[in-house]
């Protein structure tokens, strides 16, 4: 028996598939680890299953993240154990997924294994949901992770170590989103499994023809998802108020970026201190580029039918608030989350972007409604 290795299976219901998948993992050598609620243990289906794994009961009250992290707490105490890989007991997985995880981690036993199926049979929409969220966890852990859903985890026993204190206030999460999450932050390195590429049953004579399969695989992998992104943009933009105002918002960027380098340069040849010659440059930049901004939204994008006086006191009061609830922000993500300085000042821009148009929609200008409004 490989007790190098432990397979912890989470079951929560009681089928032969699941039975059927402890007997595999056993006769490929592995050790099985199933977790299961308390309430299950007299089912004979559950006596069975202990034949072919040893079998865990959680606490009465205890859902399945917690479930699975008390499986884990047990099993981060056994000397004879390596490495843990948590399986989604489904035909999705099999015994070569544990192989193929287990593979990764003798390279790097320090990192967390994500086991990632590709999904070019999925809809778009839910190809674009995952394209987000992944984004998403990119921006805050730094990390490029896919598939959030994955159910098929492998870290070293060293990790779950690390994992259990961090996993304390996310109980109420589904575990595999939380576990990437709470490793990532930490600083735990992670790499993406392409399962797709490596079926669990390669009949005979497929074996020498498999690196290529996972080569050309792996790039078709891929490449929908860069498909999948230019759709998502295509399908954006598309001409509404929300559109414009996107536009107006990237417009007004680029001249401020503009007018305070030019301006930059130019005083930065003076006699003037380095400090006053910035904060001019940025001042007079921020000046001209919202006013312009303001300017497209009035007459372009909102079609405002108010006096531009009153539209321009809203604008300035919503500059203002605007810039405040950004510092307000990025002193949050920064001392309390520690979430990374290259990220921030992205995060912040997105989360305060919408707050902005939302502001402008409904309090800055009196509108007149558009064929294609959101």
């Amino acid at each position: 028996m490989m007790q190098e290795t432990a397979v912890l299976l989470p079951v929560f219901h009681t089928d032969e598939t699941v039975v059927n998948k402890a007997k595999e993992l056993t006769e490929a050598g592995y050790f099985v680890f199933c977790v299961c609620p308390h309430s299950l243990r007299l089912f004979s289906s559950f006596q069975i299953l202990s034949q072919w794994a040893e079998v865990f009961f959680c606490k009465k009250e205890s859902g399945r993240t917690e479930a699975i992290l008390e499986g884990l707490a047990v099993l981060a105490e056994r000397s004879d154990i390596s490495f843990i890989i948590t399986l989604e007991p489904d035909e999705r997985y099999s015994a070569h997924t544990v192989l193929r995880l287990q593979e990764e981690l003798r390279r790097q036993p320090d990192g967390l294994m994500i086991g990632s199926h590709e999904y070019s049979d999925y809809s778009f929409g839910k190809r674009t949901a995952y394209f987000i969220a992944s984004m998403g966890y990119r921006f805050i852990a730094g990390e490029r992770v896919f598939d959030l859903q994955t159910g098929a985890l492998g870290f070293s026993v060293e990790c779950c170590h690390t994992l259990l204190p961090l996993m304390e206030k996310r109980k109420t999460q589904p575990f595999e989103m939380s576990a990437i999450l709470s490793l990532c932050l930490h600083g735990t390195r992670t790499k993406e499994i392409p399962l797709g590429v490596f079926p669990g049953n390669l009949k005979e004579g497929q074996a020498e023809n498999s690196s290529i399969k996972q080569i050309q695989n792996t790039k078709e992998f891929s490449a929908w998802r860069l498909s999948d992104l230019c759709k998502c943009l295509c399908s954006f933009v598309f001409i509404s108020r929300f559109a414009l105002f996107a536009f107006s918002s990237l417009l007004a960027f680029l001249v401020d970026w503009s007018v305070f380098e030019l301006l930059h340069i130019e005083l930065s040849n003076t006699s003037l201190h380095e400090s006053f010659v910035t904060l001019t440059a940025q001042l007079v930049a921020r000046v001209i580029s919202a006013s312009l901004n303001f300017w497209i939204n009035y007459h372009f994008v909102f079609k405002s039918k108010e006096r531009i006086g009153a539209s321009a006191l809203r604008y300035s009061s919503t500059v203002v608030f605007i810039l405040c609830l950004q510092v307000v922000l990025m002193y949050w993500m920064d001392t309390v989350l520690s979430l990374s300085v290259t990220y921030t000042p992205l995060l912040v821009q997105a989360c305060t972007f919408f707050v902005n148009y939302i502001i402008q929609k409904k309090m800055v200008y009196k509108t007149r409604k558009l064929p294609a409004e959101i």
